[in-house]
Protein backbone atom coordinates (compact mmCIF):
# COMPACT_ATOMS: atom_id res chain seq x y z
CA UNK A 1 0.00 0.00 0.00
CA UNK A 2 1.22 3.43 -0.90
CA UNK A 3 0.03 7.14 -0.26
CA UNK A 4 -0.22 9.60 -2.47
CA UNK A 5 -2.01 12.57 -2.22
CA UNK A 6 -3.71 14.74 -5.18
CA UNK A 7 -3.54 18.53 -4.65
CA UNK A 8 -7.67 20.03 -5.78
CA UNK A 9 -8.73 20.56 -8.68
CA UNK A 10 -6.50 17.74 -9.92
CA UNK A 11 -8.65 14.49 -9.95
CA UNK A 12 -6.94 11.69 -8.64
CA UNK A 13 -6.40 7.98 -10.76
CA UNK A 14 -9.02 5.55 -10.04
CA UNK A 15 -7.46 3.48 -7.32
CA UNK A 16 -6.95 -0.27 -7.67
CA UNK A 17 -8.43 -2.88 -5.55
CA UNK A 18 -7.12 -2.44 -1.78
CA UNK A 19 -5.92 1.24 -2.16
CA UNK A 20 -7.09 4.76 -2.02
CA UNK A 21 -7.22 8.06 -3.72
CA UNK A 22 -6.22 10.45 -1.16
CA UNK A 23 -7.81 13.92 -2.25
CA UNK A 24 -6.72 17.20 -0.37
CA UNK A 25 -8.68 20.47 -1.07
CA UNK A 26 -6.44 23.56 0.71
CA UNK A 27 -8.58 26.51 1.25
CA UNK A 28 -9.27 29.43 3.33
CA UNK A 29 -12.90 29.14 4.64
CA UNK A 30 -14.84 28.50 7.11
CA UNK A 31 -15.47 25.15 8.52
CA UNK A 32 -19.04 24.40 6.85
CA UNK A 33 -17.98 26.27 3.44
CA UNK A 34 -14.85 23.55 3.39
CA UNK A 35 -17.39 20.56 3.93
CA UNK A 36 -19.85 21.57 1.45
CA UNK A 37 -16.91 22.23 -1.26
CA UNK A 38 -15.17 18.57 -0.04
CA UNK A 39 -18.64 17.34 -0.80
CA UNK A 40 -18.98 18.92 -4.36
CA UNK A 41 -15.77 17.54 -4.88
CA UNK A 42 -16.35 14.38 -4.26
CA UNK A 43 -19.58 13.69 -6.50
CA UNK A 44 -17.08 16.04 -9.31
CA UNK A 45 -14.28 12.77 -9.01
CA UNK A 46 -16.69 10.06 -8.84
CA UNK A 47 -18.84 11.39 -12.30
CA UNK A 48 -15.31 11.79 -13.61
CA UNK A 49 -14.06 8.08 -12.81
CA UNK A 50 -17.70 7.13 -14.61
CA UNK A 51 -20.04 6.58 -11.45
CA UNK A 52 -22.74 9.84 -13.08
CA UNK A 53 -25.56 8.08 -10.42
CA UNK A 54 -22.74 8.95 -7.29
CA UNK A 55 -25.13 10.27 -4.51
CA UNK A 56 -23.07 11.13 -0.87
CA UNK A 57 -25.46 10.20 1.74
CA UNK A 58 -24.94 11.84 5.22
CA UNK A 59 -25.51 8.99 7.89
CA UNK A 60 -25.20 9.29 11.97
CA UNK A 61 -21.60 7.12 11.85
CA UNK A 62 -20.45 9.27 8.97
CA UNK A 63 -20.67 10.01 5.04
CA UNK A 64 -21.52 7.04 2.65
CA UNK A 65 -21.46 6.55 -0.88
CA UNK A 66 -24.54 5.27 -2.95
CA UNK A 67 -24.26 4.62 -6.60
CA UNK A 68 -20.62 3.67 -6.52
CA UNK A 69 -20.20 -0.45 -6.32
CA UNK A 70 -17.79 -1.03 -3.35
CA UNK A 71 -15.85 2.25 -3.08
CA UNK A 72 -16.26 4.18 0.88
CA UNK A 73 -15.32 7.17 1.35
CA UNK A 74 -14.02 9.45 4.82
CA UNK A 75 -12.85 12.57 5.22
CA UNK A 76 -10.85 14.83 7.81
CA UNK A 77 -10.56 18.50 8.66
CA UNK A 78 -7.15 20.24 9.54
CA UNK A 79 -6.35 23.61 9.56
CA UNK A 80 -7.54 24.42 6.28
CA UNK A 81 -7.42 21.86 4.79
CA UNK A 82 -9.28 18.66 3.66
CA UNK A 83 -8.09 15.22 3.11
CA UNK A 84 -10.47 12.97 1.48
CA UNK A 85 -10.01 9.36 0.94
CA UNK A 86 -11.97 7.07 -1.50
CA UNK A 87 -11.41 3.28 -1.42
CA UNK A 88 -12.56 0.06 -2.64
CA UNK A 89 -13.79 -2.05 -0.18
CA UNK A 90 -16.45 -1.75 2.66
CA UNK A 91 -15.00 1.08 5.12
CA UNK A 92 -11.79 3.19 4.73
CA UNK A 93 -10.60 6.10 7.62
CA UNK A 94 -8.72 9.19 7.23
CA UNK A 95 -7.20 11.40 9.52
CA UNK A 96 -4.45 14.36 9.17
CA UNK A 97 -2.89 16.00 12.32
CA UNK A 98 -0.93 18.95 12.00
CA UNK A 99 2.95 18.15 13.61
CA UNK A 100 3.11 20.85 16.17
CA UNK A 101 3.74 20.83 19.88
CA UNK A 102 0.60 22.38 22.28
CA UNK A 103 0.37 22.37 26.09
CA UNK A 104 -1.16 19.17 27.62
CA UNK A 105 -0.06 17.30 24.33
CA UNK A 106 1.32 14.06 26.85
CA UNK A 107 -2.58 14.14 28.54
CA UNK A 108 -4.13 14.13 25.59
CA UNK A 109 -1.89 11.14 24.38
CA UNK A 110 -2.64 9.34 27.77
CA UNK A 111 -6.10 10.04 28.03
CA UNK A 112 -6.88 9.40 24.16
CA UNK A 113 -4.30 7.00 22.99
CA UNK A 114 -3.64 5.03 26.22
CA UNK A 115 0.18 6.00 25.82
CA UNK A 116 2.56 7.21 28.59
CA UNK A 117 4.18 10.85 27.99
CA UNK A 118 7.28 9.27 27.38
CA UNK A 119 6.32 7.18 24.30
CA UNK A 120 4.93 10.73 23.34
CA UNK A 121 8.15 12.63 23.33
CA UNK A 122 7.03 14.52 20.10
CA UNK A 123 4.92 16.58 18.14
CA UNK A 124 5.46 14.37 15.00
CA UNK A 125 5.35 11.06 17.30
CA UNK A 126 2.30 12.48 19.20
CA UNK A 127 0.77 13.58 15.38
CA UNK A 128 1.26 10.30 14.12
CA UNK A 129 -0.05 8.03 16.94
CA UNK A 130 -3.04 10.56 16.94
CA UNK A 131 -3.47 10.50 12.93
CA UNK A 132 -3.73 6.61 13.54
CA UNK A 133 -6.10 6.48 16.41
CA UNK A 134 -8.37 8.92 14.32
CA UNK A 135 -8.24 6.93 11.01
CA UNK A 136 -8.70 3.20 12.70
CA UNK A 137 -12.08 5.11 14.47
CA UNK A 138 -13.51 6.51 11.47
CA UNK A 139 -12.43 3.37 9.60
CA UNK A 140 -14.62 1.00 12.57
CA UNK A 141 -17.44 3.55 12.33
CA UNK A 142 -16.67 4.94 15.74
CA UNK A 143 -17.07 7.95 17.45
CA UNK A 144 -14.14 10.11 19.24
CA UNK A 145 -13.73 8.67 22.82
CA UNK A 146 -11.57 8.12 25.68
CA UNK A 147 -9.08 5.21 25.43
CA UNK A 148 -10.61 1.63 25.73
CA UNK A 149 -8.15 -1.25 24.93
CA UNK A 150 -10.95 -2.89 23.47
CA UNK A 151 -11.23 -0.50 20.81
CA UNK A 152 -10.71 -2.73 17.27
CA UNK A 153 -7.61 -2.05 15.64
CA UNK A 154 -7.04 -1.10 12.29
CA UNK A 155 -6.40 -3.86 9.66
CA UNK A 156 -4.30 -2.56 7.34
CA UNK A 157 -2.63 1.33 7.82
CA UNK A 158 -0.69 3.62 6.38
CA UNK A 159 0.95 6.72 8.01
CA UNK A 160 3.28 9.49 5.97
CA UNK A 161 3.99 12.83 6.79
CA UNK A 162 2.95 15.42 4.28
CA UNK A 163 2.45 19.51 4.11
CA UNK A 164 3.41 19.72 7.92
CA UNK A 165 0.78 16.39 8.81
CA UNK A 166 1.10 13.24 9.65
CA UNK A 167 -1.74 11.70 7.58
CA UNK A 168 -2.77 8.17 8.24
CA UNK A 169 -5.29 5.90 5.83
CA UNK A 170 -6.96 2.44 7.38
CA UNK A 171 -8.17 -0.30 4.85
CA UNK A 172 -9.42 -3.14 4.90
CA UNK A 173 -6.64 -6.02 5.22
CA UNK A 174 -5.41 -7.56 1.75
CA UNK A 175 -7.22 -10.60 0.25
Amino acid sequence: MSLTSTLWPEIPAFPARGEAAVLRITRQAPRAALRELARRCVIEVLHSWGFGQANLIEAADGPRLAGCDELSLSFSYAAEDVWIAIAHGSSVGIDATSVRAFEGMRDVASLYLGRSGSDIDSPEAFAEAWSLHEAALKYHRLPLREWDPRTPKPPRHLTVREAGFAVSVVLEASA
